[in-house]
């Protein structure tokens, strides 16, 4: 996998999509009757049209949901929820 500068790096990199699928994989795994494959999906939704509507990278779309989820001391798959039925971030306060 090449970055944007050209720069070759491990596909698997932290903070690349597969890490964070790893991550949704062992969360689901302490959460009882989780489908991690639906979450990860309902993740990768909301990253989507966090992209579109603020014309931001995937890096950076997954960051904002981060710090959503992390300022309104929620799951990150309930805020990622949020965004997918609406379309928006959930109002912080």
């Amino acid at each position: 996998m090449v970055s944007r500068d050209g720069a070759a790096r491990p596909a698997g990199r932290p903070g690349g999509a597969a890490a964070r699928q790893r991550l949704v994989e062992l969360a689901c795994e302490w959460m009882p009757g989780c489908d991690w494959a639906a979450t990860s999906r309902q993740i990768g939704s909301a990253i989507g049209i966090l992209m579109s509507a603020y014309t931001i990278t995937n890096e950076q779309a997954f960051r904002l949901l981060r710090a959503t989820s992390q300022n309104l001391n929620r799951k990150l798959r309930d805020v990622a929820r949020d965004v997918t039925d609406p379309g928006e971030l959930p109002a912080q306060g």
